[in-house]
């Protein structure tokens, strides 16, 4: 749930990166035609059994992988050690360069790949590690097959881990009312891209990066 608002976070796409975008997901066969171009954020989040060339992209002629469709959004990785091993180290290139390079007999091809990876991932194969109210079932080597599914390499490009508790009934019943993502999407992003006039794609107003 929280990945998925993750893209109401991210600065409103530029006409320029729009035009990109839609590019992409044409060249995929994903672009609702009625749609036009696509003006939010992308979001991603393929199944765990997805092969190689589906999240990287691939086929006898290159097209789009997830990893691509997700570019100027995110890409959401649940059950992250449950993808195969090969293809998380697929994902080392893009996210070091932005950009994933596919190449087959008849041609090779280069497509945009600069996403937001969030990951999720339980503790240990039972997912009670470290849980107050009930034990780990697991034992210290399958824990540790467990976190050696994601490699150091791929740990290294991750910016931020952290741990996300359980929450109890009575914390879920006593949280306080959200903030809506627009206001956050203001104090996160303002100072950061250009401010549009009225109109989706209007004159340039003022620059608050200036």
């Amino acid at each position: 749930m929280l990945a998925r608002r993750a893209p109401g976070l991210l600065p409103p796409l530029t006409r320029a990166e729009a035009l990109e975008v839609t590019r992409i997901h044409s060249a995929a066969g994903v672009l609702n035609l009625r749609g036009g171009l696509s003006l939010g954020a992308p979001y991603r989040s393929p199944h765990h059994t997805v092969s190689d060339a589906g999240l990287i992209g691939g086929g006898s002629v290159p097209r789009p992988g997830e990893v691509s469709l997700a570019h100027r959004g995110i890409l959401f990785l649940d059950e992250f050690p449950e993808f195969s091993r090969k293809a998380l180290e697929t994902l080392r290139q893009p996210l070091e360069d932005g950009t994933v390079t596919i190449s087959r007999a008849r041609a090779t091809v280069e497509y945009p790949a600069r996403f937001q990876l969030i990951a999720a991932m339980n503790p240990c194969p039972c997912g009670h590690l470290g849980d107050p109210e009930k034990g780990c079932s697991c034992t210290p080597s399958e824990r540790a097959r467990y976190a050696a599914r994601i490699s150091g390499p791929l740990l290294d490009r991750l910016d931020l881990v952290c741990r996300v508790p359980r929450l109890t009934v009575d914390e879920l019943t006593r949280a306080p009312e959200p903030e809506a993502s627009a206001p956050v999407t203001v104090h996160t992003n303002c100072d950061s891209y250009m401010l549009f006039a009225t109109g989706v794609f209007g004159t340039p107003g003022v620059d608050l990066a200036a």
